[in-house]
């Protein structure tokens, strides 16, 4: 079980970055998406390939630096998948992961199919290596499915298969691991040889060797591991150690002892120059086993010191990595936990704020509504009032208002008036005129009038009201006193009894509704803006219009049209 974990880490990793990196897109892909950026490219292979086989360190330095230089989303991903692959070959797992789930998300965003696969077969075997099996196969079959489709690789699909043989192997079941092995061995062979065939071919066979020697099948182990060994012949790599180290456990089962030594001579070998942690910690196993086997006890408590130094600080580092996982990631949940739960807060308010705008906007539109049909009820009241007041009305004096000639309103003194007072005959009698401020004054003490010169003045307002010379934006109360050959002491006396009102509320109410009856008889008006309808009833602006509209009908002019034109849908 030790070392089926440990087994083939480096080499993964090695995988990992010739996959990821240094082969280009279009070798592994039908079409290659990234964009070409040679400066970048050109940093980005030589920090990867040259610096990172020299100066790890130094290498992790420049990748930060290239992270920060990143002038969009692809090169900031694929600057953080090279800053995780060489964090996890000093240790640094945690940031390892954290860095290489960022560069998933971004994989993700930008939606780069390519990039998706490499960055969650990288995930998977990180997870799958420090023991989060559960994590690791989520991982794995998101690189599967990725690479579904006619634009699925099948370089991929193998890297895929050996993937899921570990995790075989890591549960112990030896059987379907080699099924695994044998899918990734038949792509490898359908896809023809090419630069690193040897090494893919190399590994399914150690693969197959390292299960046959766990089922114990000694003869088929020997075999494929051989193959393997010859097939690396002439090159140097991490995987001759575990190989050898795989032929050394076989020469023990065999009783083989002195090819035993030999072979595990040569992986402590490997393992010492390549400094291989987990190499080294399978070897020292090994040998323990070894020794105790051709009784040697220095050297078995040598390598079993060795061994339970290295598996007892494998063991810190797993659960250090697992505990610091669980911090970060609890740390990022928690973070979107507040981030989330103040979007709810914030949405719950938002939701408060449109209901509670929704409410008041409907019980304003339905006090709007009642105070609308409250005003159209009251003009239809007053306009059905109309023909008995008509019908009274002598025909004496209908031309009376028409009579005198136009007044300019300037050519009327508001200090003296000559006030007239009507005979029974329609003849006007000029009477003493007194200042307007001493009538204003009076009037408000009360004013004496007589029934007919009453009546007559209200006959008088009647026939004022229908010609529509109230909407003179200049009318004033002398100037409609003169009109009617009156004094502005009667006139207004009469507009305050009879109208309700003082001149100018009385004049206003007359503007209005005349306005009123435009938008009710010509639908045309109701289109027109609020300015244009202030004009053409005589108010002097905008505001003026609206002011006065809402004070005598209780809704704005813009929210009366609003029920007139409803009125007309229904």
């Amino acid at each position: 079980m030790l070392n089926s974990f440990f087994m083939h880490k480096i080499l993964r990793c090695a995988i990992f970055i010739w996959l990821a990196f240094l082969v280009p897109g279009e070798k592994l892909f039908a079409q290659n998406t990234d964009k070409q950026n040679p400066k970048f490219d050109s940093a980005f292979r030589y920090i990867a390939t040259a610096l990172a086989s020299q100066n790890v360190e130094e290498a992790i330095l420049q990748a930060d630096t290239l992270l920060h230089s990143a002038v969009d989303s692809l090169q900031k991903m694929k600057s953080l998948m090279l800053l995780a692959t060489l964090k996890e070959r000093t240790g640094e797992y945690t940031e390892a992961l954290l860095l290489a789930v960022q560069g998933e998300k971004i994989a993700e965003n930008i939606k780069n199919k390519e990039w998706e696969i490499r960055i969650s077969g990288f995930l998977s075997t990180s997870f799958r290596q420090l023991g989060l099996l559960v994590q690791g196969r989520k991982y794995l079959a998101k690189a599967e499915k990725a690479n579904e489709g006619p634009q699925g690789l099948p370089l991929i699909q193998m890297f895929i298969h050996q993937e899921k043989a570990y995790y075989e192997i890591e549960a112990q079941k030896y059987e379907n691991a080699l099924a695994e092995v044998k899918i990734a061995f038949d792509i490898l062979q359908a896809a023809g040889e090419g630069n690193e065939y040897a090494i893919f071919m190399a590994t399914c066979l150690q693969l197959e060797g390292y299960c046959h020697l766990q089922l114990g099948h000694l003869k088929e182990a020997e075999t494929y591991l051989l193959k393997s060994l010859k097939i690396l012949a002439h090159q140097e790599t991490e995987l001759k150690g575990f190989i050898y180290q795989n032929l050394g456990e076989l020469a023990l089962k065999q009783g083989k002892y002195q090819e035993a030594g030999k072979a595990l001579d040569s992986a402590l070998s490997f393992a010492n120059k390549s400094n291989n942690f987990n190499m080294k910690i399978m070897t020292y196993k090994s040998l323990n086993a070894y020794y105790l086997k051709v009784g040697d006890q220095e050297k078995v408590m040598l390598y079993q010191s060795k061994f339970i130094e290295l598996s007892q600080m494998q063991t810190t580092i797993t659960a250090k990595v697992s505990n610091s996982l669980i911090e970060k990631f609890d740390s990022e949940l928690q973070e979107n936990h507040t981030r989330n739960l103040g979007l709810t807060v914030t949405c719950i308010l938002l939701l408060l704020v449109m209901i509670l705008s929704y409410v008041y906007s409907r019980r304003s539109r339905k006090k709007e509504r009642e105070k609308y049909l409250d005003y159209i009820h009251k003009l239809r009241l007053d306009r059905e009032k109309l023909p008995a007041l008509e019908s009274s009305q002598s025909e004496a004096h209908i031309g009376d208002i028409n009579q005198i000639g136009d007044i300019a309103p300037h050519q009327v003194s508001t200090d003296v008036l000559l006030v007239y007072e009507t005979t029974a005959d329609g003849a006007g009698v000029e009477i003493d005129a007194a200042p307007a401020e001493v009538l204003i004054e009076n009037h408000k003490l009360g004013v004496s009038i007589s029934k007919e010169t009453e009546e007559r003045l209200l006959k008088d307002l009647y026939r004022f009201e229908q010609k529509y010379i109230y909407l003179k934006s200049d009318i004033t109360l002398p100037y409609l006193a003169a009109r009617l050959k009156t004094n502005t002491k009667y006139l207004s006396s009469i507009i305050n009894e009879h109208k309700g009102k003082d001149f100018n509320n009385y004049i206003n109410e007359l503007r209005i509704n005349y306005i009123i009856a435009k938008l009710q008889t010509e639908p045309i008006y109701r289109d027109y803006k609020i300015a244009y309808l202030a004009q053409e009833s005589g108010f002097s602006g905008h505001s003026k219009f609206a002011t006065n509209f809402k004070q005598i009908t209780g809704i704005s002019p813009s929210a009366f049209i609003s029920n007139m034109k409803l009125d007309a849908k229904q």
